[in-house]
């Protein structure tokens, strides 16, 4: 792998200029005076990117030791890792407790973060990461943080939908940096997909002269992408919006599945092909179809993130074109949602009619993860308990959110499933038939001065290498290569297609100058100065790479 370090002569100047005696790190002490601590705040779905980056600049490509994580194993709250660069002791500390807007908040001037202070640790040996134990925190460290990361731009955290507005954010300097392409996908626990493949299936045997909704061959709990269920943008917005003018979903009855998209019929809003609902099938639904293979309950549950994180964004302006149009916001929340505090009171509004959807709002991904496998298995899984005592072993459906580089070996009772058809996998990214996709920005200059500053420089040009992201594509065992991409250059080829060696993510939400900006459609650049015509396959009115 190329190594993107810094070099001896120009650490030394970085030394000097700022009067630091450069020591060796004692993973023991790792906060021992000399050392250089890095503090940064945002994304924690870049966290395994970040921690990536600081090995490749530990002296030799050693690795880190990883001082400090939660206990329920996730990397949300707080992450510090340490090494020697140019034989100094350097720590990097990541604030990520209330997520992507973290790394907006971070970035207005005069603003500092509470962060975690490692007394002593006990590490073994390099090369790493290494995973220290008996670790002693002291009292927390006051610190200004000088890389500000979030997975969306910040004209999206303007609303209260996603946490914002973030008092002084238009006194950020400096424009926006794309840094990475981070794909998201709409996850089901396994049960519910299980059902899923089942109803389809059975539609199928229900009506063999219309066209089948999963490949002759399939079975229920089939792996292979040809067999991943499918749900429609239209159906997802349904399942997840508070409130619908018509058809919201809140009961697991109310979830038809119809033929293929019909290209004479068009969504008079997107311009996307209309599902056919052929005669005879309008009253089928997944409780019909599963006929006694269904549940009891039909609730819909959704395992979901707080507001301020930015998957959560992502999913807002990608799916419900909330946070882009304002009057796309009321529809978030309503009646017929009923938020999980965390109490398991909820479970007391599921009844037969199921009037309400129960929203799980979860900190961090890992948590959603805990959700949807805690609803699956109707017993506690990590920090998520599901049900109060007299319902223990009792079952749920439940659809949520997640990065798509999680639980590629399908390890986790949960699934990704494709979106209009089409599976989160990267090469569909590349080739512009996958929408639900936003890049990592760095929100203000990288901060610090001396060593510190050029440290995280070479940190954060490790993130934007290609050859680096290649290491971070999950081979999940369903649809193939999935995870982060490079973000698009000027001279990026539109027919060079998906290198795993050398992912790039062709289509920019950016403009000719200006960062990213979710709420416009992506294409590609043209010359870096200017945006040509080439738009996704999923653009209205656009049929691939067609001008």
């Amino acid at each position: 792998m190329k190594k993107i370090a810094l070099t001896g002569l120009a650490l030394g100047a970085a030394l000097i200029a700022g009067h630091v005696q450069a020591a060796a790190l004692n993973p023991a002490n790792p906060f021992a005076a000399g050392n250089t601590i890095i503090y940064a705040a945002g994304s924690s779905a870049a966290s395994p990117e970040f921690i990536r980056a600081l090995d490749n600049v530990c002296d030799g490509g050693a690795g880190s030791y990883f001082l400090y994580h939660p206990a329920n194993g996730t990397l949300s709250g707080s992450l510090v890792a340490a090494c020697n660069v140019a034989a100094n002791g350097t720590v990097f500390v990541k604030r990520e407790s209330g997520g992507s807007i973290t790394g907006l908040i971070g970035a207005v001037p005069g603003n500092t973060f509470s962060y975690p202070h490692v007394n002593s640790a006990t590490c073994g040996a390099l090369p790493g990461p290494v995973q220290c134990t008996g670790i002693v925190l002291g009292a927390n460290d006051t610190a200004t943080s000088i890389l500000n990361y979030s997975d969306v731009d910040s004209g999206l955290f303007k609303t209260a939908l996603n946490g914002g507005p973030v008092a002084g954010a238009e006194t950020i300097p400096g424009t926006p940096v794309p840094i990475f392409t981070q794909v998201f996908g709409i996850t089901v626990n396994k049960s519910l997909r299980d059902a899923m493949q089942q109803a389809m299936l059975a539609y199928g045997t229900k009506y063999p002269t219309l066209p089948a909704l999963l490949p002759a061959g399939c079975t229920v709990g089939d792996e292979h992408e040809a067999c991943m269920p499918s749900l429609t943008m239209s159906q997802i917005t349904s399942l997840f919006a508070g409130k619908l003018p018509t058809n919201p979903i809140t009961d697991w009855r109310q979830l038809r599945f119809t033929g293929p998209a019909d290209a004479t019929t068009k969504d008079a809003l997107t311009g996307a092909a209309l599902p056919i609902n052929p005669a005879g099938a309008a009253g089928d639904n997944m409780i019909t179809l599963l006929g006694a293979a269904a549940p009891t309950n039909r609730t819909v549950h959704i395992c979901t993130r707080t507001a301020g994180s930015g998957t959560l964004a992502a999913f807002h302006a990608h799916i419900e074109n909330a946070g882009c149009n304002t009057a796309a916001e009321p529809i978030q929340t309503s009646a017929t949602q009923f938020i999980n505090n965390g109490s398991n009171a909820d479970f007391g509004i599921e009844n037969a009619a199921a009037s309400q959807k129960v929203v799980h709002s979860m900190s961090g991904s890992g948590d959603v993860e805990n959700c949807l496998e805690a609803l699956d298995a109707g017993a506690a899984v990590g920090t998520f308990t599901p049900y109060p005592a007299n319902l223990a072993g009792q079952k749920r459906w439940a659809i949520g959110i997640m990065g798509v580089e999680r639980n590629g070996g399908n390890t986790k009772n949960y699934r990704f499933i494709k979106i209009d058809g089409v599976s989160p996998a990267s090469h569909n990214v590349v080739e512009g038939r996958y929408r639900f996709w936003s890049e990592l920005q760095r929100n203000g200059p990288i901060g610090g001065a001396g060593l510190a500053n050029s440290i995280a420089t070479s940190i954060e040009a490790q993130m934007t290498s290609p050859t680096l992201l290649s290491t971070l594509q999950t081979n999940n065992v369903t649809f193939g290569h999935a995870g982060l991409l490079s973000v698009a250059q000027a001279t990026t080829n539109v027919n060079s297609g998906f290198n795993v060696a050398a992912p790039v993510n062709p289509y920019t939400h950016a403009g000719a100058a200006a960062g990213p900006d979710m709420c416009r459609f992506p294409t590609i650049k043209n010359n870096g100065t200017a945006l040509n015509t080439l738009m996704p396959v999923f653009y209205p009115g656009h049929d691939g790479y067609t001008q």
